[in-house]
C-alpha cells in the first residue's frame, strides 16, 4: 500500500499542470471495501440511501472509507502531511459526488486521484504538519 500511494502521488505530481480534475488513465491497483466501486454505483448508493430508512448509513460508509484512504495517502509519503486539508470526510464526499457527477465509469479510487491532483495542483488544501 505504502508503495501505492508513493506512486500515486508520483503520477499525480507528475501530471500536467490542470486546474481542474482530469480523468485518469487506469487502474493498476486493487482497492478493498466501500470504494471498490466506480462512481455511478455510489451515486444509486447515496440516492437510495437518501430515499429509505436507511437514509445515511451509505452515505457514513462512504465517508469513512474515504477518512481511510486520504489517511493512507498521508501515511504512504512522508512529504505529504494531509492531502485533504481542513476539509472534513463530507466535504471530501461533496466534491467526489461532483467529480462523479461528470464521470460515471470512473473508479472511486482513481476519481480520487484526479481530485487529489486537482489539490496539489492548488495548492489550497494541502495542510502542512503541526510539527
Amino acid at each position: 500500500m505504502k508503495r501505492f500511494a508513493g506512486s500515486l502521488l508520483s503520477i499525480t505530481l507528475i501530471s500536467g499542470c490542470v486546474s481542474t480534475p482530469i480523468q485518469p488513465q487506469a487502474e493498476s491497483f486493487s482497492a478493498q471495501g466501500w470504494g471498490a466501486t466506480n462512481c455511478q454505483e455510489m451515486m444509486t448508493d447515496l440516492a437510495t440511501a437518501e430515499q429509505h430508512a436507511i437514509q445515511g448509513l451509505n452515505k457514513h460508509m462512504y465517508e469513512a472509507w474515504l477518512s481511510g484512504f486520504i489517511s493512507g495517502v498521508n501515511y504512504a509519503d512522508a512529504s505529504l502531511y494531509d492531502v485533504a486539508g481542513d476539509m472534513g470526510p463530507e466535504e471530501v464526499l461533496m466534491l467526489l459526488k461532483t467529480y462523479c457527477a461528470g464521470h460515471p465509469q470512473t473508479s472511486i479510487p482513481l476519481a480520487m486521484q484526479a481530485l487529489f491532483q486537482d489539490w496539489l495542483q492548488s495548492g489550497k488544501s494541502v495542510k502542512e504538519s503541526p510539527q
